[in-house]
């Protein structure tokens, strides 16, 4: 059997490696929580924000309505023109044997074109240190290197908490490296993840057993 890697995974181990003592009880019990496929209730707040807002620009796609007839802002605007025409939530995945173990990489594109991939973000700030996290996140190389598609494009829509709605828009792009190097670092962050995990065999028999059940 595979064992899975995702985005989130990788991003849910890398907050718990980095929380402060304030955070770290939460981030450990997020992380469990994941690699248990224990699920809430309600989803936080922006974690459905993010939901919401791309599943209306889906919708709004589907419509076939004219966009720029539409009352709506100019910054939503922007998501429905770049998104119109690609395919949404795109399964894929990707195996990839390190150390003698087959991973199984996976993951779901938010618009997928058959030379771009765009990825949907929300968020409740943007500061200037929010371009430099998104680059460090592992999803535009995993995307990138399963489909081999060298262009990729982060598009955040920044939404003014009080009012819930978006008051700004970045774009974050992306251009793949040859794919040899691509591997070479996804097989390096994967390796990082373990042994990461090993450490903690409640979160690695959790990582085989629970959440590699796919």
């Amino acid at each position: 059997m595979s064992i899975l890697v995702t985005q989130s995974l990788h991003g849910s181990i890398s907050f718990y490696r980095g929380a402060n003592v304030e955070w770290r009880e939460k981030a450990h019990k997020s992380l469990c929580e994941l690699l248990g496929r224990v699920y809430p209730d309600e989803l936080p707040e922006p974690a459905q924000r993010g939901i919401d807002f791309e599943n209306t620009i889906f919708n709004m796609i589907r419509s076939n309505r004219d966009i720029d007839k539409v009352e709506c802002s100019e910054y939503f605007k922007i998501f429905i023109k770049a998104c119109k025409g690609g395919k949404f939530q795109k399964k894929v995945k990707a195996f990839l044997t390190i150390d003698g173990d087959e991973y199984c990489i996976y993951g779901k594109i938010d618009v997928a074109f058959p030379n771009k991939i765009i990825d949907i973000k929300t968020t409740g700030k943007w500061t200037r240190w929010s371009e430099e996290n998104y680059y460090k996140q592992v999803q535009h190389h995993f995307y990138c290197w399963i489909e081999r598609i060298k262009e990729f494009e982060y598009m955040i829509a920044i939404f003014n908490d009080k009012e819930k709605r978006v008051v700004d828009y970045r774009s974050i792009p992306y251009e793949a490296m040859e794919w040899g190097e691509e591997e070479k670092l996804i097989t390096q962050e994967i390796r990082d993840m373990r042994d990461f995990l090993e450490k903690e065999p409640e979160l690695f028999d959790l990582w085989h057993n629970t959440y590699s059940l796919y």
